[in-house]
């Protein structure tokens, strides 16, 4: 059996369904500042070769291949390697020269920094260890809602980060109930390219996922969910109404306001408030408090960033406590964050 992944080939409709919601995110965020908010955001967090803010993705990158690598070019909102892929210190795509198997999520680990950690005598084995460790508990946990382990599309590190969120989800009580509905709508603020949103949406396929993101990310999550799931992917309209069928609603930070009025069940957010300035987090977490239905919940799992001593980072946790009533830590141990979930 090869070690490499098929390529993954798009069709000629889906590279045309792509272009068509590229140039609609496009021209939004023209309308509402969307790409002065993103220059202004890139100018502290983003250190990535495959990012240029000067070139806003057009119609006119989307190919085949552009669609079959765009958890690659996502790189710098959601890990160093990605799709079985790594990028090299000059940003190109190679093979990574390390694959072990481990549990998690029944996935070959691919990520160089786990080959960091195993070439080192002092430390070798420790990755897999806690990955062993953390693993059986967790798909144990697990196992009445995930489908196979290929439903996960990405690499180790994008699936171990997904099967923790999943896991800390289910141990806080929020997958349940949201099963139970009829239909739950779902926000997430900053879905990078979007594994966890395909992920959590196989998990509840009833549910209408609403992604609120930066013009070039949400431009990648909406081509990679065109193209590796069935479900529609559309735009907020100007006024908050829900498709006629669950779908993946697709909404720019700068247009907030087209989510007024619309119940959200449960938001989430992993790991970007850390990287935004307190007023930002702030901007979110009142909002979120005007828009989340009766029982409705924030899960949030990001890093206290405040040591950075940068203005664009933030402590999340003594931003959020500022606007909901209560929190409560999710149990378990976890390498991405503690998560916590808040109530209005």
């Amino acid at each position: 059996m090869s070690d490499q992944r098929p390529p993954f080939l798009a069709t000629a409709d889906q590279v045309e369904r792509c272009r068509t919601i590229v140039a609609e995110i496009d021209a939004l965020a023209r309308q509402t500042g969307g790409y002065e908010a993103q220059r202004s955001w890139l100018n502290d967090a983003a250190t990535g070769p495959v990012f240029d803010p000067s070139h806003p993705l057009s119609t006119a990158d989307i190919t085949p291949e552009f669609l079959a690598a765009v958890p690659v070019r996502s790189m710098i909102f959601s890990g160093a390697s990605l799709e079985g892929t790594e990028m090299n210190a000059a940003g190109h795509v190679i093979w990574s020269l390390l694959k072990h198997v481990s549990p998690v999520a029944g996935a070959k680990i691919v990520d160089r920094w786990w080959h960091h950690l195993t070439s080192s005598d002092r430390y070798r084995g420790l990755p897999l260890a806690i990955a062993d460790l953390l693993a059986a508990e967790r798909m144990r946990r697990l196992r009445a809602f995930l489908r196979p382990p290929a439903s996960f599309d990405g690499t180790t590190h994008d699936r171990m980060a997904v099967t923790e969120r999943l896991s800390a989800l289910e141990a806080a009580g929020m997958i349940q109930p949201l099963r139970n509905k009829h239909s739950p709508i779902v926000l997430e603020i900053g879905a990078g390219y979007g594994a966890l949103a395909l992920a959590l949406r196989n998990v509840l396929p009833q549910a209408t996922y609403v992604i609120v993101d930066l013009p070039e990310t949400l431009k990648l999550s909406a081509c990679y969910l065109m193209t590796r799931q069935d479900a529609p992917v559309v735009m907020v309209p100007p006024s908050a109404l829900l498709p006629k069928e669950p779908s993946f609603m697709l909404c720019l930070a700068t247009a907030l306001d087209r989510l007024e009025g619309l119940p959200i069940d449960l938001a989430i957010n992993t790991l970007s408030f850390g990287e935004m300035a307190p007023n930002e987090v702030s901007r979110y977490a009142s909002f979120l408090h005007r828009i989340l239905a009766p029982g409705g919940a924030l899960f949030e799992q990001n890093f206290d960033n405040s040591h950075v001593g940068s203005p664009n980072f933030s402590n999340p946790t003594a931003v959020l406590a500022q606007h909901f009533n209560r929190h409560t830590p999710v149990p378990g141990m976890y390498i991405k964050g503690r998560p916590r979930v808040w109530w209005a």
